[in-house]
């Protein structure tokens, strides 16, 4: 079965649709759906089977009773999806306002809203279905789902159970310290399932879709692999980019994570080795790239950080004036930039049995930039915001050093001696200006 699936629809590409359903609010409710009708046919399979004679007392109902019954949870779990899909609107409403539009996934992604709707929708169509089984066919003919009144009781429970969790849940996570602790979690896992941080920005050029010339390391002969739509780089696969390459023969990745490719712009560079199918070969590639509407943190660690960047950037504008968000959010960058200096500096060549592929990698000190230098920008000013910087470098640097981490600390020194040199203190107070000098030389 993996094996079929490789084949007819590629490994990127399942991860990607993969990705697209988890984000997806419908798919999860859908199931629940499709379970309430199955459960309400199996419900009323025994209904029919079973007489009302050896039905215990708590069984029993009236087909009026079982009607009055169904309806009333069916309207009231009617009231409630509506209103948990409001509160949905509004928490994404908000969250794109407040905090930042690139954190909408998230929202919609969340498993416990999720299974919430899902219970709700599921339960409304277990009892609308049984209530149009229970009827009264003659005088003494009548069909009384006993049964499935009583599940529908107990799905009514779970229902409200569900809807009062889920409320929570959006309370919760419009909290600010949820939403930075969740990115950073998420940002943290990206970083270790790629193993080292790598493939997150270009190294050479700020643009995704930059073309090679033959003044640069790709020879004048290589077969350029396009980018048949434009899209973000979600997903570059490597590994299977070696695999499918030929013995003696070089691969050179152009784009990178996060990055925008367009349409019909150089997604990599091949020179085939001998007797290579070069039209099977570029189509190979092709599909070890993975481009989407927008960025995923499927392998890409810089949308991670500059989702929190975002946070931080938006907190310090006029229009909003809480530099203390941009405070928590700096915090929890400096943790992620902790992960990453736990982590040697990827190396941009694979070489495996004669399959050589070049890409493009990203240095400690880009991520670093990526994040810090437009909290510095807009946040020069406070010295709240640039105490906070300070200290936060600071620690990361007295870590590496204590820990021997493997990441560099040549970069957290140039970027505090940017931080002396850029900082504003016009209307600072002498104690200020003597704190974060002392934090610079420290």
């Amino acid at each position: 079965m993996t094996t079929w699936l490789r084949d007819h629809i590629g490994v990127v590409r399942l991860r990607q649709l993969i990705e697209d359903a988890r984000h997806r609010l419908a798919l999860v409710p859908l199931t629940f759906l499709f379970a309430g009708v199955v459960i309400s046919q199996v419900t009323l399979l025994i209904d029919r089977q079973l007489d009302d004679e050896s039905l215990p007392t708590f069984f029993e109902t009236t087909v009026d009773s079982a009607r009055a019954i169904l309806g009333a949870i069916a309207g009231g779990l009617i009231t409630a999806v509506t209103l948990l899909v409001s509160m949905v609107l509004v928490a994404v409403q908000l969250a794109s306002g407040q905090l930042s539009p690139r954190t909408l996934r998230n929202w919609l992604g969340d498993r416990v809203l999720q299974r919430a709707v899902g219970v709700v929708l599921g339960t409304t169509v277990f009892c609308l279905l049984g209530l149009r089984s229970a009827r009264q066919l003659g005088d003494d003919l009548s069909i009384v789902p006993s049964t499935t009144v009583l599940v529908g009781v107990v799905l009514a429970i779970v229902s409200l159970v569900y809807v009062v969790r889920a409320i929570d849940q959006v309370t919760t996570n419009l909290q600010i310290g949820t939403i930075a602790q969740r990115l950073t979690d998420d940002t943290i896992a990206t970083i270790r399932s790629n193993g080292a941080t790598r493939d997150a920005a270009p190294r050479r050029a700020p643009a995704a879709h930059r073309v090679p010339t033959a003044s640069d390391e790709v020879p004048a002969d290589a077969i350029v692999v396009e980018a048949l739509d434009a899209g973000w780089v979600q997903q570059i696969d490597v590994d299977r980019m070696v695999e499918v390459s030929p013995p003696g023969s070089t691969v050179w990745v152009v784009v990178a994570h996060g990055g925008y490719a367009m349409s019909r712009s150089p997604l990599a560079w091949i020179v085939p080795g001998d007797d290579a199918n070069e039209n099977e070969l570029v189509d190979d590639v092709r599909n070890c790239f993975a481009l989407g509407p927008s960025r995923t943190m499927q392998q890409d660690v810089g949308f991670g950080i500059a989702q929190l960047t975002d946070i931080a950037v938006r907190a310090l504008s006029p229009g909003v004036n809480d530099p203390q968000t941009a405070r928590d959010l700096t915090m929890h960058l400096g943790e992620i930039l902790r992960e990453i200096w736990s982590n040697e500096p990827a190396t941009d060549t694979v070489d495996e049995d004669g399959r050589v592929v070049h890409r493009v990698v990203a240095t400690h000190e880009q991520l670093l930039r990526a994040g810090l230098d437009p909290i510095r920008h807009y946040g020069r000013h406070d010295p709240d915001v640039v105490r906070t910087l300070a200290t936060m470098l600071a620690t990361l640097r007295a870590e590496v050093v204590r820990l021997d981490l493997p990441g560099p600390v040549e970069p957290i020194d140039r970027w505090l001696e940017e931080l002396d040199d850029l900082v504003d203190d016009d209307g600072w107070s002498p104690r200020s200006r003597r704190e974060i000098a002392e934090l610079l030389e420290a």
